[in-house]
Order: structure tokens, then C-alpha cells, then sequence
């Protein structure tokens, strides 16, 4: 009875820990797809100001709060490297001027 009892429960820490791995792995697959589809969809938002139109029409639509609020803050970052880029450009201006 000792035996079996150590055996399930070495059985049971075997399967607990390929589930973990298995898990894991799933996870990491997923990171990977999210990755390609983000670049993806940064890169229609780039070239194609109709897609990123007809793309928030459907968040709209839909009310997709947590894809609103992922894009906010999205937006909000590229806004502000888009202006800290202005400024840089307008600092480096002003310098080259002023020498």
C-alpha cells in the first residue's frame, strides 16, 4: 500500500510538472503569434490610413473597451515619441542655428 501510494503520488509530480512544460510552451506559442500579429496590424496602420479607419469603426461597433483602452495607450506613446522626435529635430535645428 506504501508503495502504490508512493507510486501515485510520483506519478501525480511526473504529470504536475509535463503539465507545467506543456502549459508553458502553449504560452510561449501564444506570445509568438500575438508578436507577428501586432507588427502586422502596426504595419497596415502605417501604410493604409483606410484600415486603421475601418479598424476602429469596428472597435466602435463592437464596444471592445480593452482593445479602446490598449489603443489609447497606444496611441498616447506614439503621439509622444512622434513629438519627442519633433522635438529633438527642432532642438538639433536650433543648435546647428545658433553655431
Amino acid at each position: 500500500m506504501l508503495k502504490e501510494s508512493k507510486l501515485i503520488e510520483e506519478l501525480k509530480r511526473e504529470y504536475d510538472e509535463k503539465l507545467k512544460k506543456l502549459r508553458q510552451k502553449e504560452k510561449e506559442n501564444k506570445e509568438r503569434i500575438y508578436k507577428k500579429l501586432s507588427s502586422a496590424l502596426f504595419k497596415d496602420f502605417e501604410i493604409n490610413e483606410d484600415f486603421k479607419n475601418e479598424f476602429n469603426l469596428l472597435v466602435e461597433k463592437f464596444d471592445c473597451k480593452n482593445t479602446k483602452n490598449i489603443l489609447d495607450k497606444i496611441n498616447n506613446l506614439y503621439d509622444f515619441n512622434h513629438r519627442n522626435d519633433k522635438i529633438d529635430t527642432a532642438k538639433k535645428t536650433i543648435k546647428q542655428n545658433l553655431s
